[in-house]
């Protein structure tokens, strides 16, 4: 009796237990689409020493540099959000457009980043002219080029960003180091400018002083030489006098020295 009991309980158990539904797994959740910057630029002409680079892209001159060309005009910049395994489009011009189509990493930092340039042909159809799987460092350049046009070639440049933890906007930002060389050097030269200008400043001081000091010793000079030339005037008239005094006395000699030959009487 007290085995069919016990019986009786476990089945009872059993039963209350698969009678329970079983709860789902909470959902994955997804972490926040990047942001994409693409830059699509019209690169042309032969290297220089200092590439021409419109005003909007000259955030790009170190990743540019390297580049055989001598002109980086702006055909297209757009920012936009690329949802994960979406293809985000880019319109570049009549010719081309760019298709942005992320996946996550296992590799923290990184976005996988699937890229697709279509080309459109005299008959109407697109062809892929670039189609390639990259791994985008967070705010690094990914460079694509080799695309033909007109007499250059069509230059893209894609910046992804991941958002930041905190909610504030993972746009991609221009690196103030990424700026051109001759800016930087610029920058450095009118950092320096305060202390040149000081250095000029005493430098300039000093000078005045010297040059104060050469006309007070000239002024006293000036003054020395009409003193010495005054007692020479001075002396030079006594001597005359005493020659003129000698000469007269001598006439008086010689006067009183007049002999009378003969009788004179």
């Amino acid at each position: 009796m007290m085995r069919w009991i016990s019986i009786v309980i476990l089945a009872g158990v059993a039963g209350a237990a698969a009678a329970q539904p079983l709860m789902p797994a909470p959902p994955a959740e997804a972490p926040p689409a990047p942001i994409a910057r693409m830059y699509a630029l019209y690169a042309h002409g032969a290297v220089p020493e200092q590439p021409h680079i419109d005003e909007e892209a000259k955030s790009l001159a170190p990743v540019l540099k390297k580049l055989p060309f001598t002109s980086y005009e702006a055909i297209s910049i757009l920012e936009q959000e690329v949802p994960w395994a979406e293809p985000t489009l880019f319109p570049i011009n009549a010719l081309y457009a760019m298709q942005v189509t992320p996946y996550p990493s296992e590799e923290d930092g990184f976005v996988q980043i699937h890229a697709r340039v279509e080309m459109l042909q005299d008959d109407g159809q697109y062809v892929n002219a670039l189609d390639t799987r990259a791994y985008a460092a967070d705010r690094e350049a990914l460079l694509f080029r080799g695309m033909p046009l007109h007499r250059g070639e069509l230059v893209i440049v894609l910046i992804v960003a991941m958002p930041s933890d905190n909610g504030q906007d993972g746009a991609p930002q221009e690196d103030d180091s990424e700026q051109p060389e001759d800016e930087q050097e610029q920058e450095q030269e009118q950092s320096e400018e305060p202390e040149d200008s000081d250095d000029d400043d005493s430098a300039s001081e000093e000078e005045r002083d010297d040059t104060a000091d050469t006309r007070e010793e000239e002024a006293s000079e000036t003054e020395e030489e009409p003193a010495d030339d005054l007692e020479s005037l001075e002396a030079l008239l006594e001597s005359l006098e005493d020659i003129d005094r000698q000469e007269q006395k001598e006439e008086l000699k010689q006067r009183d020295r007049i002999d009378f030959k003969g009788d004179w009487w």
